[in-house]
């Protein structure tokens, strides 16, 4: 039985999206590794150990998908078709990694108040301050209670001061609450004040920095919406043209004319995207 060179690159789409499948499957086996690396060994170490080989695997999954996809349009007939496919399979692994470290250091920086709590807590109850930070790693979950656990280890281990290690810790997540709580241990332990009163006083400082990061997102809430509808607009209009009258919208995707047509379409929705998204967003 012949095949034509359209069936051969179907037949290699279908192995792209296999191709697909399998890393997205294999990079969600790499996070249950990491998980259980971090649940066995704890700390840092251990979290970005794992979250290297996850990235590893899912980036060569990406890339065998990019072949695929671009084999396949190119025996498809179309050379941009081909580049398209490649491209978004080859940046497919980096936009992972930074919105998976993105949603890491979003849940580090919102346990920040807790670990804050915890601390004053433990210092009014008496504790030393390694042991209420001891405290705050038992009771505060991940990423917080990693990264408490390598301090720990840097400071019963290594003999490292516990301000040096609160500085590392720092050095990795940098965040303006982690900053005052840091400075806050460090000058307390100079100058021999009490830390539990100093604890509960920024406690009182990032809630309401918390309060009105709330409230300031609330109000630009309307900005994100109406980038993400105008870069979602042009995919709808397509869709709803593409059902109603598909000869003429057929072009956009056999020819090489219109497949450019889309690009800069896409480009050009991207930039209003960034735009907008740029407004929109306020530093406190």
């Amino acid at each position: 039985m012949d095949f034509s060179a359209a069936d051969a690159g179907l037949l290699l789409l279908v192995f792209a999206a296999a191709c697909a499948l399998a890393g997205a499957a294999f990079a969600a086996a790499r996070d249950r590794a990491a998980e259980k690396a971090l649940a066995a060994r704890g700390g840092a170490g251990a979290v970005r150990a794992a979250t290297r080989a996850a990235a590893g695997a899912f980036f060569a999954a990406a890339l065998a998908t990019a072949g695929a996809s671009l084999a396949g349009a190119s025996l498809a007939g179309s050379a941009v078709a081909a580049l398209a496919a490649g491209a978004a399979a080859a940046a497919a692994p980096g936009l992972s990694a930074r919105r998976r470290a993105a949603r890491v250091e979003s849940d580090f920086e919102a346990q920040i108040l807790d670990l804050a709590t915890a601390l004053s807590n433990g210092l009014r109850a008496g504790l030393a301050p390694n042991a209420a930070l001891a405290a705050a790693a038992d009771r505060l979950p991940d990423p917080m209670s990693g990264e408490l656990e390598a301090v720990l280890r840097e400071t019963r281990q290594a003999g490292v001061p516990l301000p040096e290690a609160l500085a590392r810790l720092y050095g990795r997540h940098p965040s303006e609450d982690l900053a005052l709580l840091v400075g806050s241990v460090s000058l307390t332990q100079q100058t021999g004040g009490s830390l539990a009163t100093v604890l509960a006083r920024l406690v009182e400082t990032i809630r309401e920095r918390t309060e009105f990061k709330r409230r300031l997102r609330a109000m630009t809430e309307q900005s994100r919406f109406e980038a993400a509808a105008m870069a979602l607009a042009p995919v709808f209009v397509f869709l709803l043209l593409f059902f109603i009258d598909r000869p003429l919208m057929l072009p956009l995707v056999t020819t090489e004319q219109g497949w450019f047509a889309l690009a800069a379409d896409a480009a050009m929705s991207a930039v209003g995207f960034a735009i907008i998204s740029k407004i929109g967003k306020i530093e406190v």
